[in-house]
């Protein structure tokens, strides 16, 4: 009852902000001339909301074998998670122990509120940067943005591989599920951060932003100048990413997206992973995998 009383409230705040809501300008992530590529590289990508909690078989706990699984079908490059909480980073860190290094933190003070973090192949990369922020006016500190109703943050990794010297960026956000303003700001928020800080290498940018494709929110991001690689890939899915365990709807739309910015020359797949494993979907969400080949415009 407590959680309808607050929604109820949080929608009334939503629409009374949207009377006097003026979108703001999102800043373009590639504004200079796209160079011609020097070095290309091959990489597969996943989205995947995990799910925070559940009991019985759709426990966190019952639950992380069959994530896993699915995460070691793809062995992608990098992969950003959402609803992850300290429970879960202790699973998966020691389950993929040799595999994979993590980045990120809890978008609050406590130990148990929920991280985005992005997993990357620790032996194939070097992380050179990482951090996270907040989606809010205030990027920098602990904050709530807007009509949201939880604070809502963007993790990111800046990698380079350790062979052939290729450099790219993840970043992986979980927007706001009540405000419909914070949503569109976040664009703002997260575009601003990667033209300070990725604003000449491939940027990879994913998550569960809690608003499908023809949204104000979808068009910003696409305004922007990030690409979805759902329309980009030569082979494409399509369907709802979030079923929530009530039935899965393979002619609806995604709410989890993998974007990509100009410096991507081809993408070859875009995937909705629908398997079941041991007869249950491991999360309410389905994973969201895509291969794509990205490019370097000079040698860093």
């Amino acid at each position: 009852m407590l959680d309808k009383i607050i929604s109820f409230f949080m929608g009334l705040l939503t629409a009374v902000m949207m009377m006097f809501y003026t979108p703001s300008a999102v800043p373009p992530i590639n504004p200079d001339p796209i160079p011609e590529a020097a070095k290309t590289q091959q990489l597969t990508i996943m989205s995947y909301n995990v799910y925070v909690a559940g009991s019985g078989e759709r426990s966190p706990e019952n639950r992380t074998p069959l994530v896993v699984q699915k995460i070691r079908t793809y062995m992608p490059d990098s992969f950003g998670l959402q609803e992850v909480d300290e429970g879960w980073i202790e699973r998966l860190t020691a389950e993929f122990a040799d595999e994979y290094a993590y980045v990120g933190e809890h978008r609050g003070s406590l130990s148990n509120d929920e991280a985005s973090p992005v997993f990357y192949l620790k032996t194939k990369y070097e992380l050179l940067d990482s951090g996270t922020f907040w989606l809010s006016p205030t990027p920098e500190k602990s904050s709530r943005g807007w009509d949201a109703m939880i604070k809502r943050i963007c993790s990111y990794a800046v990698l380079k591989d350790k062979e052939t010297g290729f450099v790219y960026a993840h970043f992986n956000a979980h927007f706001d599920h009540m405000g419909v303003i914070a949503r569109n700001e976040s664009v703002r928020v997260i575009a601003t951060k990667i033209s300070e800080i990725a604003p000449d290498i491939p940027v990879v940018v994913t998550g569960d932003f809690n608003d499908k494709e023809g949204t104000d929110m979808y068009n910003r991001v696409l305004e922007s100048g990030l690409k979805d690689t759902k329309y980009a890939a030569t082979v494409s899915d399509s369907g709802a990413t979030y079923h929530g365990y009530g039935g899965d709807n393979p002619d609806g739309l995604p709410i989890d997206f993998i974007f990509t910015n100009g410096y991507v020359q081809s993408v070859a797949s875009y995937k909705v992973d629908r398997e079941k494993l041991d007869k249950i979907f491991a999360s309410d969400h389905h994973p969201v995998i895509s291969e794509l080949t990205l490019f370097n415009g000079e040698e860093k």
